[in-house]
């Protein structure tokens, strides 16, 4: 390509046109901004899971009593708050909800109800009323052209597929009745394993009670023998107590400590009848009767140890005089 001043002119009016084009388009869109309208927001759907057939008999296993018998008047599932349950019945039935296995009182729910009293009765009355009940339901919703009366949902355009949610109902209900015997044999293992678990527990229970009482009475037997063998100690002790003070030496001791305290008393009394001396020298005043008292418990001291000197030394004492004589060991401890 030959660039001359031409061509360049020729690129120059273009670019200009080119950025401006923008500018021009909004001055020229001026009358939409004025009637603007912000796009509807994508909502984001969170997909909900749904119970399948097995999760079905799964729950209906549960909802058995230990006997297999179906409660009265309670729906498998939450019929207002379990979202897994609307969605499964959404799925079989669409927005027709006059099949919803979970809403006992439209005509699928009754169905469905009476289906599990029939297969999981408390009686046979139950039975037969169950059968009846489900003979005449489905006649409406099998035939709901024949009712004379009308039947609930038929013809509403959310029930247009009326005998499709038939076919669908009776699919699942056959489901359940073919598995019926095999729930109730689950239910029954299940029932057993309970009582059997109980019966373990009880079992452990007992056990733990046998051993807490064996070890109960181990503990008291041997606190019964720490006992008897402390009780045969101290008699042993009580005898070997007895004999020993028996003896001379305790003899010894027993006169050596009334002595010495007798030594005491003399002593003491003395010194009482010194501070009497002292304090009259200085007041003038002498307690005869504390002189009297106190010469009273010397001459009495005296004269038990006169009595008790001779036996001291013929038990073996080694003092030579009564002030001499000192406390000896008890030989008994």
């Amino acid at each position: 390509m030959n660039i001359t001043k031409k061509n360049i002119r020729k690129y120059i009016s273009l670019g200009i046109t080119l950025l401006i084009m923008p500018i021009l388009t909004k001055a020229a869109g001026i009358d939409d901004i004025q009637n603007y309208k912000a796009p509807p927001q994508k909502t984001l759907k969170i997909a909900v899971p749904t119970y399948t057939m097995e999760d079905v008999i799964e729950a209906l296993t549960n909802k058995l009593d230990d006997n297999g018998i179906y409660p009265d008047n309670q729906s498998i599932f939450d019929p207002n708050y379990d979202p897994k349950a609307q969605v499964f019945d959404e799925q079989k039935f669409g927005k027709c909800e006059y099949f919803y296995t979970r809403y006992t009182g439209y005509n699928g729910g009754t169905v469905f109800l009476e289906t599990m009293h029939y297969l999981f009765p408390k009686d046979e009355q139950a039975k037969e009323n169950a059968s009846s009940i489900i003979k005449k339901t489905m006649q409406e919703l099998e035939h709901p052209e024949n009712s004379e009366t009308g039947v609930r949902g038929y013809g509403d355009t959310e029930c247009v597929n009326w005998h499709h949610n038939v076919d669908q109902l009776k699919e699942i209900l056959n489901t359940i009745i073919q598995a019926a015997p095999s729930i109730l044999q689950e239910k029954q293992r299940r029932v057993t394993a309970k009582q059997m678990d109980v019966v373990e527990k009880q079992r452990q229970a007992q056990k733990i009670a046998a051993n807490k009482e064996r070890a109960r009475k181990q503990a008291r037997s041997e606190r019964q023998v720490k006992e008897n063998t402390a009780m045969k100690e101290r008699e042993a002790q009580q005898n070997a107590t007895q004999s020993c003070q028996t003896s001379k030496a305790y003899k010894l001791f027993i006169i050596s400590g009334t002595i010495v305290a007798a030594n005491r008393i003399a002593e003491d009394a003395k010194q009482v009848i010194r501070i009497q001396q002292d304090g009259a020298e200085i007041s003038g005043y002498l307690d005869t009767q504390v002189i009297h008292d106190s010469g009273l418990l010397i001459a009495a001291a005296s004269k038990d140890n006169q009595a008790n000197f001779p036996l001291y030394r013929e038990l073996g004492g080694t003092a030579m005089q009564i002030e001499s004589v000192s406390v000896l060991p008890n030989p008994c401890m």
